[in-house]
């Protein structure tokens, strides 16, 4: 800092001091001993005059002090007033100096950045190279295997041509043996079928003449049976009859019945079927008392006696 301002006042300042002090001592009479004031009027009045220069310096001293604090305050404003500007260019470097740093800083990451893009579009075009390369390995690959497999298609199909030429004489050579074979078994087919028609035939007219002799014997027995049912089914009635007691209250009136007989006869059960209920119950009585009722000992006879329905009238 400079201090110009400062020393020249100040080394006025002393000047006028050291100025006075000598002038006072001038002014002094240091030559008698002290004695006691006396009345006399001249050293009254050199006093007067002593006092009056004593004032005016004072106030010149003064003056000069207030000057000198006057120009001190100025010079300490300037001081301020340089401080601060010297605040605001340091300031202003610093702000300055910042910024350059944030430009550098963003200048490299720029370039930084720049780089990587560089680096990645590098990458992606050897990448896209790479790429390039396998997929024209890939087609010639691939052509490859189309020419070998067009010249495998063309030997399979030759192949196959063959086969199929050799398969046809096969089939042809099969076919024509299948139709000698196909004949033969259908004229052996037609002769075997001429001896079974004849066979049937011949089986056919015994198995007629059988099945007549059976119906005629058949028909001979079941006339035969019918006729001993009817036998049986008589004596069953009149057996009934001899142990069924009636009055003309009944004179008129049935009702059918179904009697179940063991094969001695023997009476197992009477059921109702239909009719009036009292000449049921009359015939019913009738039946239990007869106990036992006239069967045939023939099981063919007996199997159509075995559940026998009647229909019972009293007979008078």
């Amino acid at each position: 800092m400079r201090k110009d301002g400062m020393g020249l006042p100040l080394g006025l300042s002393i000047g006028v001091h050291v100025l006075v002090l000598v002038f006072l001592g001038l002014s002094l009479d240091f030559t008698d001993a002290p004695q006691m004031p006396q009345p006399q009027g001249e050293p009254i009045t050199a006093k007067a005059v002593d006092s009056k220069v004593v004032e005016e310096q004072v106030k010149r001293i003064k003056a000069e002090q207030a000057a000198e604090r006057k120009a001190e305050a100025d010079r300490k404003q300037r001081l301020e007033q340089e401080r601060q500007a010297e605040q605001k260019r340091i300031a202003d470097l610093k702000r300055q100096r910042a910024q350059e740093e944030q430009a550098k800083v963003e200048a490299q990451k720029q370039a930084a950045e720049a780089k990587r893009i560089q680096a990645q579009e590098a990458k992606k075009a050897k990448e896209l190279e790479l790429e390039r390369q396998k997929k024209l390995e890939e087609k010639k690959k691939a052509e490859e295997a189309a020419k070998a497999a067009e010249a495998k298609r063309q030997k399979e199909e030759a192949a196959a041509k063959a086969a199929e030429e050799k398969r046809k004489k096969e089939e042809a050579e099969r076919k024509r043996k299948e139709e000698e074979a196909r004949k033969k078994a259908e004229a052996e087919k037609k002769r075997k079928a001429e001896e079974a028609r004849k066979k049937a035939e011949a089986e056919q007219q015994l198995a007629d003449q059988m099945a007549a002799e059976a119906a005629a014997r058949s028909k001979a027995r079941q006339k035969q049976v019918l006729s001993e049912i009817d036998k049986y089914r008589a004596l069953i009635i009149d057996t009934i009859q001899r142990n069924w007691v009636v009055d003309d209250s009944m004179r008129g009136k049935e009702a059918q019945v179904r009697i179940k007989l063991a094969p001695s006869g023997l009476v197992l059960d009477v059921q109702y079927v239909s009719g009036d209920r009292a000449i049921f119950e009359s015939a019913q009585r009738a039946v239990w008392k007869a106990e036992t009722l006239p069967v045939s000992s023939d099981p063919e006879v007996f199997a159509q006696m075995r559940e026998i329905n009647m229909t019972m009238k009293p007979q008078f």
